[in-house]
């Protein structure tokens, strides 16, 4: 595992360059931290809003951290945009140095225990997920939202157990004089580890050697570390890389300045088109190419595809957001729609979902907190239960749900923001019988039937064919 180098790689907008010169290097992947909004060049540099940092002190053999635990999640879903929260483990097996150090630091007696920005914190639980969902918010209410502090990271990946952050931490022009700690930390973010019974997120895995810092307003400092993975976080879409400024001191509390959360791997924030005139022709391929902070606008026309974000908090845009059905994805029966995992926030705006067929969530899957908004759900059939699966805590607002399967149910967490509409029928769908939705009633339908008799169809729709058949409509 590399270590500290304060001159490593030089100025980062020379980084840029050079990053930009060999972007044809598959082994390249530089990428930009979205999040934070950081502009750095030579006499300039903005700090974000503030993200806070969530840090919980828990134990594989801890009864009452599972509540907390699930509490804490529901928050971060709840503050997709403002809200890091990261989990370190003492007296177990996933038990890390670093860990340790701030178990010391932070004087924790027992587990579980949150810190909020090194300043605020909750020891125990208070009985249910709900609960300490709402002390925790409460706490979080409490928090400092504004900083004067910024940064930046770009991600190279050098090889498939190797993972390089060049990273810049500045103080704005107005800002004040700070004197700083910064951690840099890696975490393996899947929801079922290490512990299946309760909700997990971002366990901490290894972290870089501390530097200490002195800033003064509009002066920034770049250093370097590369990571070596192993053991679970070769599976590299759950790794995540958590680095933060935190006020320099023995022990806590101590005001954390600035947090980033960095995904492995993810590509530079951008603002594309898809379309016959875009810079992709289909939203996947833009979905795979943006990172976290995209926007991506959609041309009105019929997109015959399976979407998944990739993890990412990424804005999917219908270019005729006034009007849903003139831009449509439609899984043509063969799959989910969206699949919009990994904790993502983002948005879907102005679209109609339809064609889409799964077990359950056959229209969207989710644990994030995505905004969803003037939306038209329609003819997803789910076999078992629930058009759209959440366990996250998606924001609807302003949507059409009608002609779904089974009685446009939502499953799990979410928020209702709204003029969200449930209907059995939409109004336009074929006559009775005509299931290929041609007009007619005839043979063809009969085929279609018969063709996913058992899955989609069943016997009365067979009879339906028969008792309409020569029928238009």
């Amino acid at each position: 595992m590399g270590g500290w180098d304060d001159d490593a790689r030089g100025n980062l907008a020379s980084f840029f360059g050079d990053a930009l010169s060999s972007a044809g290097d598959l082994m390249q992947i530089a990428t930009i931290i979205a999040g934070t909004a950081v502009l750095v060049t030579a006499s300039t540099l903005t700090a974000a809003p503030k993200v806070n940092l969530f840090q919980e002190f828990t134990a594989t053999w801890c009864v009452y951290c599972p509540d907390v635990a699930g509490g804490l999640y529901t928050v971060l879903g709840n503050n997709p945009d403002s809200t890091c929260g990261m989990m370190l483990h003492g007296g177990d097996n996933y038990t890390t140095s670093l860990g340790n150090q701030l178990l010391n630091f932070y004087s924790v007696g027992g587990y579980p225990t949150v810190w909020l920005d090194g300043t605020l914190s909750q020891a125990g639980s208070y009985g249910s997920e709900s609960a300490n969902a709402s002390a925790l918010q409460g706490l979080l209410n409490g928090a400092a939202n504004t900083t004067d502090v910024a940064i930046a990271v770009v991600g190279t990946e050098i090889s498939a157990n190797q993972y390089g952050l060049d990273i810049t931490v500045g103080v704005e022009p107005n800002g004040a004089n700070r004197n700083m700690r910064i951690y840099v930390t890696q975490t393996y973010d899947l929801i079922t580890w290490p512990e299946s019974n309760e909700i997990q997120f971002n366990t901490l895995r290894q972290s870089a050697p501390t530097i200490d810092i002195s800033l003064a307003p509009g002066q920034t400092h770049n250093f370097s570390h590369t990571f070596t993975l192993s053991g679970e976080s070769l599976n590299t879409q759950h790794v995540n890389y958590i680095i933060w400024a935190q006020l320099i001191s023995n022990s806590g509390p101590a005001m954390i300045y600035q947090t980033v959360e960095h995904k492995h791997g993810e590509a530079p924030p951008a603002d594309v088109t898809v379309g016959p005139s875009g810079d992709y022709s289909t939203i996947q391929d833009a979905l795979d190419d943006v990172g976290s902070g995209s926007t991506v606008t959609v041309a009105p026309g019929v997109y015959n595809e399976s979407l998944d974000f990739n993890g990412r908090s990424i804005h999917l845009v219908a270019a005729s957001a006034g009007d849903p059905s003139q831009t449509v994805i439609d899984a043509g029966g063969m799959s989910r729609v969206l699949t919009i995992m990994g904790g993502a926030s983002g948005s879907l705006t102005g679209f109609t979902i339809t064609g889409g067929y799964e077990m359950t969530g056959s229209a969207m899957m989710t644990d994030g907190s995505p905004n969803i908004t003037n939306c038209v759900f329609r003819n997803n059939t789910s076999t078992q239960n629930y058009v759209i699966t959440s366990s996250g805590m998606p924001i609807f607002t302003n949507n059409h749900f009608c002609g779904n399967m089974p009685n446009n149910q939502i499953g799990g967490f979410w928020n209702d923001a709204g003029d969200n509409v449930f209907d059995t029928s939409c109004g336009d769908e074929p006559c009775d019988g005509d299931y290929n939705a041609d007009g007619m009633v005839n043979v063809d339908d009969i085929l279609t039937v018969l063709g996913d008799f058992g899955g989609v169809y069943n016997v009365d729709d067979l009879l339906s064919c028969l008792a309409n058949f020569g029928d238009s409509c």
